[in-house]
């Protein structure tokens, strides 16, 4: 790719940008939420027309004008965000477009044919899947392997990897690189887009980092470290940010007594204090997502007991949790949280108009400078109020999503995997103002697919295996050790309840 430039009205999200990728090799592309990583892959794979630049394949010019003409060049990508179809099952997701009919009905679907297809894409990344199951039955987790099942299911030169590890496991992420290194061996080219850096070390042969639109430097694995990327990245050290004192006494906020979710959580119960982050942790299908969901409403479960400020409540949907003072910032930004349709301001204020909408009469001012002023406190990079959300960096989203809950003033934020698809600059951000909330008295639970995040957060934290509570670690317990002992310990069989 040379020369590559792409604006979006006054935006300019692509200043010249030159790229290069090598047969066979792991090439990694890091930078900031908006420093134009995705946008550059959306060029190659035909999702939005070039402005300038050429693209080649062997040398040769090419035109990728629309999705079909990468596919046809054998490139393909695993967005950041799912693309998928919940209500069908993994096999039509996995050949979606190209689903094999009947020779002799040819307007009947091949259903077995297609099961067997999909078995062997499953067996080829050694994925334990029916073909058969309907997606959204599937753990987040295990979508994000289906849409590399996709990917690989088509003739494939080129795979890009949009944070295909974010929401996985470290199970989970080393299957998955198992899965690159035999891509390589076949001679397939692998774009590596991660915010996590040791990650991007690890598994790149190359490293390109840009920084608002434009190329730094093109480094060859073993010649930077991660202090170096983060400085190329930001134009600017990082400053180490000390972990808030841990909080001790504080009145109980909320208190939950054997709560039980059929097939999901048994017996767990759990209280938070005041001013505490309390985070969640285990392995991938432990139940820690489907227990947070259920606090707010967005799971059925059942408790013997619920306590918010010792008085006894039931949280049976979403807006019961909102009218306590309970927030929730979704794992997944496009499914659950995002209004595409809709502006900045307008997503911005969806729960503050609810809280005030008992007066009978909104103020657009009113509505207008509270949305201002919370976007400026997470720094959310943007043009105006008015321009679409999609104009927004999946990072800016996810920051735009915590302005969202802060407007409402919440006693309790419950936090599910707060920095999922964001840079290593704005995840000191959104620590911060965890930290900080937590300064000002506001609880917080919260859980993450990155224990050591989880880890560094939190004062104390719940271990969960296959639905139960194993353990509950505090002060110098809170290990990144101690946390996959226990949850890897328990998820082999040989954990008990705590």
């Amino acid at each position: 790719m040379q020369g590559i430039r792409k604006a979006f009205g006054s935006t300019v999200a692509l200043a010249g940008v030159d790229f290069e990728l090598r047969r066979g090799e792991v090439h990694a592309i890091i930078g900031e939420n908006g420093a134009g990583k995705s946008t550059l892959m959306k060029v190659l794979c035909g999702i939005y027309p070039l402005d300038e630049g050429t693209i080649l394949i062997d040398g040769s010019p090419v035109l990728v004008e629309h999705s079909k003409d990468a596919l046809g060049l054998g490139i393909n990508m695993i967005h950041q965000e799912f693309a998928n179809f919940p209500k069908l099952s993994v096999a039509e997701n996995v050949f979606v477009g190209r689903l094999p009919r009947r020779s002799a009905v040819p307007f009947v679907l091949d259903s077995r044919g297609l099961r067997g297809r999909t078995a062997q894409v499953l067996d080829r990344l050694r994925l334990a899947i029916d073909p058969a199951v309907r997606l959204d039955s599937l753990s987040v987790a295990q979508q994000q392997l289906v849409e590399v099942a996709k990917a690989l299911s088509g003739n494939l030169r080129i795979l890009i990897m949009d944070e295909a590890t974010s929401s996985l496991n470290l199970r989970e992420a080393e299957q998955l690189f198992a899965t690159i290194r035999a891509l390589k061996a076949e001679g397939i080219s692998i774009i590596y887009i991660s915010h996590r850096l040791k990650e991007v070390l690890n598994v790149a042969d190359r490293i390109t980092v840009l920084r608002d639109g434009a190329g730094v430097g093109t480094y060859d694995r073993g010649h930077i470290d991660e202090e170096a990327i983060v400085e190329a990245m930001l134009g600017r050290r990082i400053q180490t940010m000390e972990k808030k004192a841990a909080a001790r006494g504080g009145a109980p906020v909320l208190r939950v007594e054997h709560l039980n979710i059929p097939g999901k959580v048994r017996d767990l119960s759990l209280q938070l204090n005041k001013g505490e982050i309390l985070g969640i942790s285990g392995l991938s299908g432990s139940g820690k997502e489907v227990l947070i969901r259920a606090l707010y409403g967005l799971w059925p479960g059942r408790s013997e007991r619920m306590e918010v400020n010792g008085k006894q409540v039931s949280v049976r949907r979403p807006v019961d949790g909102l009218s306590l003072g309970i927030t929730y910032l979704a794992e997944e930004r496009k499914v659950m949280s995002v209004f595409s349709g809709m502006n900045i301001r307008e997503n911005a204020s969806v729960l503050w108009l609810l809280s005030v909408w008992k007066r009978f009469r909104i103020r657009r001012k009113s509505e207008r400078e509270a949305s201002l002023q919370s976007v400026r406190r997470m720094n959310v990079k943007m043009a105006d109020l008015e321009s679409p959300i999609d104009s927004l960096s999946g990072g800016n989203q996810q920051k735009l999503l915590l302005a969202r809950l802060l407007m409402v003033k919440p006693q309790i934020v419950i936090l599910n995997d707060p920095t999922r698809g964001v840079d290593v600059g704005s995840k000191q951000e959104i620590y911060q103002i965890i930290y900080e909330l937590a300064r000002q008295g506001v609880s917080v639970l919260m859980t993450s697919s990155e224990i050591p995040e989880v880890v560094s957060l939190a004062d104390r934290v719940i271990v969960m295996s296959k639905g139960r509570k194993i353990a509950e670690l505090e002060d110098e317990e809170v290990t990144v050790d101690n946390v996959l002992s226990l949850a890897t310990r328990a998820d082999a069989g040989g954990g008990g309840e705590a």
